[in-house]
């Protein structure tokens, strides 16, 4: 069954409120507002009719709160001038009087909400036949909904899907371009563009919005225009250019094999260099201390660093204990339920027990969160390694900005910090602690080992959230005729897959298509390139300079800098197999000769032995 878009399920919960709230039921009309939020922040009737519920339920402190919040993240439709476009309008600046709660009442005002009703009727309408596929008649009611109501955020996303799929991409194109004008805040942020199309992708759409995405955002015309030495289009992979693809990839792959090419300049840091720093294996006692599930709760996905780093312990190590930190690990607003003070009092208590049990020489934990927000703080986790006398390793994920600086808060008592990518926050650890960068986490080759699928009947995979601009790649993939079968997840159980399923679908495909995104500009590594490469697939990267300390573009997996090489590119693969075979098994013996878990478990143990 596919999961309704956000952007719908806040459309509907509107209209339930806007009905409850006719019918002299602000409360339930209240919470169905909120639950529109919770859908869509960016939905403005949201906030306008929140806060007449807010009025009629005699709260004229939340009314205005909201209206200001509203102000604040839509200042084209709620001004300091307090225009309300068709919305009946508000007069909130009397404090204290009592006339004010009389003239805002939903009684008094309701006669005046038709236009609103009659856009979203139109828009309805619109959307009724869009999910018919009769796209170029949606454009009509569509185009009267905004008419009516020119702040309908939902008929510009709409209006600009029947455009692109009618075949008139340039009216979708400007279409999107006068919603990221006029509603940056709905439309400028690719995350909120997706609220509209959930885990599904249509393609065309995506494509127009970020087309006019790019005229914002000027970094992504870089993502989208031709090649300029080959006049590249996407659509189809020509004789010259297949020519210079085979050149690229064998030239590559042979100067490999002759060591021709010098090797990539952080690639050593994890080798064993002396053959007595293997008695680390037999010597250390190690703790991994990390939590078992996304959010902390088993209604999200298994928290694969857990496993992989649980699986690669257990085979490297003789002296090896894992400690699932759900019940102490992670900030509270970032949980799917609050925790509550006897929740997390009980779970450090089990943690200190634990280790009391274990005496561990070394903990590994995992620290990407910020502690003491209803969670374990820095303060509670140095009383223990003081008590207990251990050496403290604290791994952090995704510690570029504007997340918090994660490794800086925990550098403070740690003996040595992990990190997955070189970053400016990691500065700031320096100056506490040694630390060190591995370019992923190692990956239980167990895991992938039990799936020996029949054959590769996958010719391209992407499973994955629909951030850092993956939608636009993956929809220029499938505009471009690539095979691809892809998912994209939010790591829920209901809205993802199994880890079993994760990888037996890896062991299936040919081609992984992955891209490390931090913003526009800004790129990161990733646990997906391992899981390419540990699958024997072919990595098919966005390729940037971090990839090259670590790894050879053309022997280790396939670079792409733009939409059209990266069909080419797919293309071109798909076409030689022989060329596959030799990254393939380059990129697997490269992961075990260079970043295996043995070495990185080792090198932990080695470091902070020295210290």
């Amino acid at each position: 069954m596919k999961k309704i878009p956000e952007a719908r399920s806040s459309h509907e919960s509107i209209k339930r409120g806007i009905n409850l709230l006719h019918n002299g039921d602000p409360s339930g009309a209240l919470v169905c507002f909120e639950q529109a939020l919770g859908f869509q922040k960016a939905n403005p009737d949201g906030y306008y009719f929140m806060a007449r519920a807010f009025i009629d339920l005699k709260n004229l402190k939340a009314a205005r709160k909201t209206i200001d919040l509203a102000k604040q993240r839509l200042p084209q439709i709620f001004t300091d001038n307090d225009i309300f476009g068709v919305y009946p309008r508000l007069e909130l600046s009397q404090p204290g009087s009592p006339q004010i709660l009389i003239r805002n009442h939903s009684s008094v005002l309701q006669g005046n909400d038709g236009l609103v009703i009659e856009s979203h009727a139109a828009l309805e309408l619109g959307i009724d036949l869009l999910d018919q596929t009769k796209f170029a008649a949606a454009i009509t009611p569509l185009t009267e909904a905004l008419k009516i109501n020119a702040w309908n955020v939902h008929a510009y996303y709409y209006l600009g899907q029947a455009f692109a799929n009618s075949g008139e991409t340039t009216k979708a194109i400007a279409v999107f371009e006068n919603a990221i004008s006029e509603f940056p805040f709905t439309f400028k942020q690719t995350s909120r563009f997706g609220e509209y199309q959930g885990l599904e992708i249509d393609s065309k759409t995506v494509i127009a919005y970020y087309t006019a995405l790019s005229k914002f955002i000027p970094d992504i015309t870089a993502f989208l225009s031709p090649c300029l030495k080959t006049g590249l289009s996407y659509k189809k992979l020509k004789p010259p250019l297949e020519h210079k693809l085979e050149l690229l990839f064998t030239d590559a792959i042979e100067k490999w094999r002759t060591n021709e090419i010098p090797l990539p300049p952080l690639s050593h840091n994890f080798l064993i260099k002396k053959q007595s720093e293997n008695i680390a294996q037999h010597d250390s006692s190690v703790m991994l201390v990390t939590p078992r599930y996304i959010k902390c709760s088993p209604d999200w996905d298994e928290y694969e660093v857990s496993y992989y780093l649980s699986g690669t312990g257990k085979s490297a190590l003789q002296n090896f204990n894992l400690h699932y930190a759900d019940g102490f690990h992670t900030e509270n607003h970032q949980l799917d339920s609050p925790r509550s003070d006897a929740t997390l009092g009980f779970a450090i208590s089990e943690f200190r027990e634990k280790i009391s049990e274990v005496r561990p020489e070394i903990v590994l934990f995992e620290g990407s969160f910020m502690g003491d927000l209803q969670c374990i703080s820095r303060e509670e986790l140095y009383a223990l390694k003081t008590e207990f006398n251990f050496k403290l390793a604290t791994l952090v994920i995704d510690i570029n900005p504007p997340l918090p600086n994660y490794a800086a808060y925990w550098s403070h008592i740690s003996d040595l910090i992990i990190a997955m990518n070189e970053n400016l926050y990691l500065d700031e650890a320096r100056k506490n602690c040694p630390v060190i960068v591995y370019p992923g986490i190692p990956i239980d080759l167990d895991l992938f080992d039990r799936f020996k699928p029949p054959m590769r009947d996958l010719d391209a995979l992407f499973i994955g959230a629909r951030k850092r601009y993956r939608d636009m790649w993956c929809a220029y993939m499938i505009e471009g005729g690539i095979p691809l079968h892809m998912k994209f997840t939010v790591q829920s159980i209901q809205d993802s897959i199994r880890a079993n399923e994760f990888i037996e679908m890896h062991k299936r495909s040919r081609i992984i298509f992955n891209n490390g995104l931090i913003s526009s500009k800004d790129h990161g590594l990733n646990l997906r390139i391992f899981e390419a490469i540990t699958s024997g697939a072919v990595l098919l990267q966005q390729d940037f300079d971090q990839m090259h300390d670590y790894f050879v573009p053309y022997v280790h997996y396939a670079p792409f800098n733009n939409v059209h090489e990266m069909i080419s590119t797919a293309q071109f693969l798909l076409k030689h197999d022989e060329i596959t075979e030799h990254i393939t098994s380059a990129a697997m013996d490269w992961y075990k000769q260079r970043y295996s878990g043995k070495l990185f478990w080792y090198k932990i143990i080695n470091i902070l032995s020295k210290i």
